[in-house]
């Protein structure tokens, strides 16, 4: 019962926050959208990185960050990780320098003032369903490329590390890193679905989240021809520590 009662009361506090932040950070941006691009975008970049610590904090969720040595001077960069949960995005912005934007699955757009002010902030919505209008979304991210990173998920939706190896990965990261000539940071997580697993009402405090800096991959080198065998290392490359910590099974 107490354990049940400490998970209830820190996710009340904790949606509480989030809704309360998030809202004001929210109109805080559309305010500041017709500042010149790069003051605005560094207002959303100390925003993104206040936020994300704060919904760390009140949720009790300790971060380890490994491997930050890896992380490119700057853009241009994509950001290839496992998803598993919405706590990716909130331990990912604290560990990874610049803040990064998102390719993000159209549904978030829905989301009332949330998908608009990310779409405004060079964030972008992909259709997973249409292959035409997901080439055409990838061929307008690339011109912001040299301005953000971008994350983009290899795993379908909050797939669980346990499954990491049975799924079949997503292509869109690879095909556009070596279509640009630019090179590929992959990322692993460990314990976001820990802290909230997927469907989850209840959040379960005092958990850790690892983030795993991979060194980046790079594309020069690489055609269309080779997109699966890229894609492979990446899977290799994330799922080794998923292995390591037994978060996974090997599966050919």
């Amino acid at each position: 019962m107490f354990v049940f009662l400490k998970k209830l009361v820190y996710s009340i506090v904790f949606n509480f926050v989030l809704i309360f932040l998030t809202l004001f950070f929210l109109l805080l941006l559309l305010l500041i959208v017709f500042l010149p691009s790069k003051t605005r975008n560094r207002i959303f970049n100390i925003i993104a990185k206040i936020w994300s610590w704060t919904l760390l904090k009140v949720s009790g969720t300790k971060l380890v960050v490994i491997g930050k040595e890896n992380l490119p001077d700057g853009p241009p960069f994509i950001i290839a990780f496992n998803h598993l949960s919405n706590f990716d995005i909130y331990a990912m912005a604290q560990a990874i320098d610049p803040v990064f934007r998102a390719v993000m699955k159209k549904e978030i757009m829905y989301i009332p003032l949330f998908g608009v002010v990310l779409l405004l902030y060079d964030s972008f919505p992909i259709d997973r369903k249409n292959i035409h209008n997901a080439k055409k979304t990838l061929k307008n991210v690339a011109r912001y490329f040299n301005r953000h990173p971008y994350i983009m998920a290899i795993t379908g939706t909050r797939i669980r590390n346990r499954d990491f190896f049975k799924v079949k990965l997503k292509k869109g990261p690879v095909v556009t890193a070596i279509q640009h000539k630019i090179p590929i940071l992959p990322v692993t997580l460990i314990g976001p679905d820990h802290v909230q697993p997927k469907g989850a009402v209840l959040i379960n405090p005092g958990k850790t989240i690892e983030v795993i800096i991979h060194p980046p991959v790079k594309t020069d080198n690489y055609t269309l021809e080779d997109r699966d065998r890229v894609l492979m290392n990446l899977r290799e490359i994330i799922g080794k520590p998923l292995i390591e910590k037994g978060e996974a099974e090997y599966v050919e």
